[in-house]
């Protein structure tokens, strides 16, 4: 199954909390499952945010750049039976100039929309999202 959820954009004016569940919904919806915002559902699926991080710092002769985003996901059966799983991803960036603040959100977004999209592509998460196993 192809997934284009595309990228997260996160502007400052923007509900983070807000954009990320939007996203995880179109991404959930895109792959055929409905959302049930309540009532009961056969598998209840959690995302928490935990850490998205931007970090600056200035070397003798290069500047870096680190950006970190990390989501837990818990997907949970009447059963009891569950699937639990951290999706993180890190970039470090190098260079020689200061980044401007659209360059900044850029990586910050980019972060953001894969560690998403690493949900999205998780073949475990996703079997055990439709068999239950």
């Amino acid at each position: 199954t192809y997934l284009n959820t595309g990228r997260i954009t996160v502007s400052a004016a923007q509900n983070l909390t807000q954009g990320i569940k939007s996203t995880i919904e179109k991404g959930f919806n895109d792959l055929g499952f409905f959302i049930i915002q309540q009532g009961s559902a056969d598998r209840n699926t959690h995302v928490d945010i935990r850490l998205i991080d931007f970090e600056s710092t200035h070397g003798f002769l290069t500047l870096g750049t680190f950006v970190r985003a990390s989501f837990e996901l818990e997907c949970t059966l009447p059963s009891g039976k569950s699937f639990t799983n951290i999706y993180r991803v890190e970039y470090e960036f190098r260079h020689s100039f200061v980044s401007t603040a659209a360059k900044n959100r850029t990586l910050i977004n980019r972060a953001i929309s894969d560690a998403l999209m690493r949900i999205f592509k998780d073949n475990d998460f996703l079997r055990f999202l439709e068999t239950g196993q």
